[in-house]
């Protein structure tokens, strides 16, 4: 099992008050090298969440437990201001699951779910790559690159993420691509804002972690997919557009659509490449820029 953990040291929140449980995952991830605390019931985690300085890094619940509804306590986390949309939430249970299963934690704001019997190594490597992406994306916000609302790239930011993914497919002799979402024009342009924030919360969540999200308008956004050709560039736009859309309207209120279009590199770009040449390009795709 791989030690090495993101730096700064991660801070992970255990949440059970099945203390067998609580000492299983300490032993898994203590050893990889997380700081590990642990708390058995939800209003001691929320507590935590709210006060603590810094807040833990992740959040690891048992979805149901004596004092510990996982579920409600998610949702609870994901309204405190201080546990940001990149900060990890991994609901936990030794029961089977099933499809209702995870998409109940998803909507109610977890990153994942893990039940049945734990792979301790792809358990650890997976909390890894989505602290990396947290840590990434506080580094953003602190330097000013990213929206505050949703934890994607504004525009400032995007451009830098761009000018990294062409210097990177360029050297590796890699494609890559873009896909450009927006709502239909049944929406009001009073209301795009509040949507973008809805839409934004949710791309951040469903996107994979290599992509780079980023926010180019009040509910336009956009995904810079490393490594992805033509074909996996309309599958990611396709996936994306009906999970977010799925979502957004579980949630109630007026049904959203979202409209999708991508760009992708045909051959491995030069380093000159003008980075936000395929960001144009699929946002014209989509109809909201016009290309030149």
């Amino acid at each position: 099992m791989s030690s090495s953990v993101p730096s700064p040291e991660a801070r992970v929140l255990i949440v059970t008050s099945e203390e067998v449980l609580s000492r299983s995952l300490d032993t898994i991830l203590a050893p990889a090298g997380f700081s590990v605390a642990q708390v058995f019931t939800a209003a001691a985690a929320l507590e935590i969440a709210r006060h603590d300085t810094p807040p833990p890094d992740a959040f690891i619940l048992d979805l149901q437990s004596a004092d510990v509804d996982g579920l409600s306590l998610c949702r609870e986390l994901r309204t405190q201001r201080r546990v940001t949309v990149a900060t990890p939430i991994v609901l936990i249970t030794p029961r089977p699951g099933t499809r209702a299963m995870r998409l109940e934690a998803l909507r109610a704001g977890a990153s994942d779910l893990r039940s049945g019997v734990l792979d301790a190594e792809e358990f650890v490597l997976d909390l890894q790559a989505r602290l990396a992406a947290k840590f990434t994306v506080d580094q953003a916000r602190a330097d000013g690159l990213t929206d505050t609302v949703t934890g994607a790239y504004n525009t400032k930011g995007l451009e830098r993420r761009a000018n990294e993914v062409v210097a990177s497919a360029a050297r590796h002799q890699a494609v890559f691509a873009c896909a450009a979402f927006a709502p239909d024009g049944s929406v009001a342009a009073a209301d795009l804002a509040d949507l973008g924030d809805k839409l934004g919360i949710e791309f951040y969540r469903q996107a994979r972690t290599s992509d780079a999200l980023a926010r180019v308008g009040p509910a336009e956004f956009v995904v810079l997919a490393p490594e992805t050709d033509a074909k996996g560039a309309a599958r990611l736009a396709m996936r994306l557009a009906a999970a977010v859309e799925s979502s957004v309207n579980a949630s109630g209120g007026s049904r959203v659509r979202l409209r999708s279009a991508s760009y992708a590199l045909a051959a491995p770009p030069a380093a000159s490449l003008d980075p936000l040449m395929p960001v144009t390009r699929a946002r014209a795709a989509l109809g909201t820029t016009r290309q030149p």
